[in-house]
């Protein structure tokens, strides 16, 4: 069965007649989906539906007054559910599919992550429209969560998604996302098992800056090696050797 899509243009003119309406509490109607040409049979409504409900059910934790889960807590479990309820499928790779996933089915849940804000004197502030459609795919919503645990996950661990789990939203969408030199696993295995060294619920080791400036040393030294071809313990041995170049430049400052 083909899967719906919204392309980027009709997201933006959709965002856009949100950001000016005089209601924002009020979004427009969604952009009516196209029907992909690719895909196998499943019924997208159905599932997305589906998975929706389990995620608002697990956002209620973030709302309520017992548990009080933190969203960078949301999102490390939310990107398993994500990853766990869909199918694999072509879908999954096109960006025309998670836009249509936010501007739809999912907008209630992005305006929950993202409430609405008052701003006195200014138009009231919406859900940013990286949220739903970007020239990269990665920052909008649901598809940033499926794509962390779709590169973490580790069918040889005994919790697949022990590494999604781990780090915040700022650690994955300015470190990885945006900044790694590879996605190979090992590397970004070893990559968070070293910023995180106690686990996903563990303290990091780094501070922004420290991981910002890490990651600059492994891109440079990746012009040199192939890190595609780097085992784990490899890729772990580049990292601590990176790290060690810093601290050396620290002590002879």
């Amino acid at each position: 069965m083909p899967y719906p899509v919204v392309n980027d243009k009709e997201a933006r003119i959709w965002w856009k007649a949100w950001s000016d309406s005089s209601d924002p509490t009020a979004p427009p109607e969604s952009p009516p989906p196209e029907k992909s040409e690719y895909g196998d049979s499943h019924d997208w409504h159905q599932i997305v539906t589906s998975t929706l409900g389990k995620l608002h059910e697990l956002y209620d934790k973030v709302e309520s007054n017992s548990e009080k889960m933190s969203t960078d807590r949301f999102e490390a479990q939310a990107c398993t559910v994500i990853h766990d309820e869909l199918p694999e499928d072509e879908a999954l790779a096109d960006s025309g599919f998670w836009i249509w996933v936010a501007t739809g089915p999912g907008l209630d849940l992005v305006i929950r992550r993202y409430p609405i804000k008052e701003r006195e004197g200014k138009p009231s502030k919406i859900p940013g429209r990286d949220n739903f459609t970007s020239s990269n795919a990665r920052e909008t919503f649901f598809y940033r969560m499926w794509v962390r645990a779709h590169l973490a996950h580790d069918k040889n661990r005994t919790d697949p998604y022990q590494l999604a789990r781990a780090g915040d939203v700022d650690f994955w969408r300015s470190h990885v996302f945006r900044q790694m030199a590879s996605e190979a696993k090992p590397m970004l295995a070893a990559f968070i098992e070293f910023q995180y060294p106690n686990g996903s619920e563990g303290s990091k080791r780094l501070k922004q800056e420290e991981v910002r400036k890490l990651v600059k040393y492994i891109k440079r030294a990746s012009a040199n090696i192939v890190i595609e071809t780097l085992n784990k313990a490899e890729a772990r041995s580049m990292i601590e050797r990176q790290w060690a170049k810093i601290e050396t430049q620290k002590e002879t400052k």
